[in-house]
């Protein structure tokens, strides 16, 4: 309130913000974040003067707010905004999320909910920056007398930087911040691939975390405007899924279409596993031991995660020496490593099943 002679200039001020974002139809579908800062020198000291007259206000202006973030430095205030929450509609109470901490904190916390630094407006030393909302305004004001379409979209556009990441449709960009996201994710890959749901969207907030610390934003070309803009959180992690997949579908794709016929083995070695009936092998007992000693830790890990389970056992019995065959018209063939695993997962199944039968 200390910026504005009169509340009624701040509501003005406000509704005309509002006003002016409804002309975007992005904002009345997916409405607007609404924010509190209330840290550092930025706190809030009206005492509660005009509350109930910003609370008609927002009442009576057609638009969808869809978050609400409050963020602040003060415990005593944080501790009653929480204990409020508990007690207002569950529905509302899914749209509000409370931060607490400094500047650098609260910043960090809504960079994981898209929220980055660079669009609140603050100087690197947290001052209050005018500039971009002096520009706005300016412009609209102009639009408005001119009755031509608003603008906010061509003054908000961001120039590229190198540590950013372009959203390009079906087309590669080459620049350093696509070419560092890809890099990434060749090195979670494994860790992504046998990750539960939850496990995956860990990791896809902790890297898109990750790329906004460094500096880089994930932004798209309008087709329109042809600016570019940035993303909201759900667009950049369908992005970095994305990304995962094509590296996936990329390793399972041959790199030459002969086909390799299966290895043939005229005579098995003492340390080979033979799968079939009733076939018995130094491998095949280690096999056995291998599954009974860590059955317990398999049977603990989630679904995602078994997976390493029986690729240590197979790693072991390659140790060893051993093979994993299987009979065949012609002898013995040697399987893949996708067979075997196949092979030694379902040893696993008939041994819980065994276990359950005998317990």
């Amino acid at each position: 309130v200390r910026k504005f002679k009169h509340l009624q200039n701040e509501l003005r001020a406000r509704f005309f913000t509002c006003m002016e974002a409804l002309r975007s139809e992005q904002t009345q579908l997916k409405g607007v974040v609404a924010m509190l800062y209330s840290v550092g020198s930025f706190k809030d000291r009206s005492k509660g003067v005009g509350f109930m007259e910003h609370t008609r206000l927002a009442l009576s202006v057609p638009i969808h707010i869809a978050a609400i973030h409050l963020c602040l430095d003060d415990p005593n205030q944080y501790i009653l905004i929480r204990a409020g929450l508990a007690t207002i509609n569950a529905k509302l109470r899914a749209r509000i999320r409370v931060h607490y901490g400094s500047h650098l904190e609260c910043q960090y916390l809504l960079s994981t909910y898209g929220v980055l630094a660079q669009t609140l407006p603050l100087t690197a030393t947290y001052e209050i920056d005018m500039h971009r909302h002096l520009k706005c305004i300016e412009s609209c004001f102009r639009d408005s007398q001119d009755g031509s379409r608003s603008t906010i979209s061509r003054i908000t556009g961001i120039e590229p930087k190198a540590d950013d990441v372009l959203l390009m449709g079906y087309k590669t960009s080459n620049n350093l911040g696509n070419h560092r996201l890809r890099e990434r994710v060749k090195e979670l890959f494994l860790q992504y691939n046998a990750g539960t749901y939850e496990q995956k969207r860990h990791l896809l907030d902790g890297l898109i975390a990750s790329i906004h610390n460094s500096g880089g934003r994930f932004l798209k070309q309008d087709k329109e405007s042809v600016v570019w803009q940035e993303v909201t959180l759900k667009e950049a992690r369908t992005k970095v899924t994305q990304i995962f997949r094509n590296y996936k579908r990329r390793l399972g794709t041959p790199r030459s279409t002969v086909t390799v016929p299966p290895s043939i083995v005229s005579e098995p070695m003492p340390d080979d596993v033979l799968f079939g009936r009733h076939q018995q092998s130094r491998g095949n007992e280690l096999l056995h031991t291998l599954v009974k000693e860590r059955f317990e830790k398999y049977e603990s890990l989630d679904r995602g995660m078994k997976i390493s389970v029986v690729d240590s056992i197979m790693q072991r019995i390659r140790e060893e020496g051993g093979r994993f065959l299987e009979p065949d018209s012609n002898g013995w063939v040697e399987l893949s490593k996708e067979q075997a695993r196949a092979k030694i997962s379902k040893r696993i199944s008939n041994y819980r099943r065994n276990f359950k039968k005998s317990s």
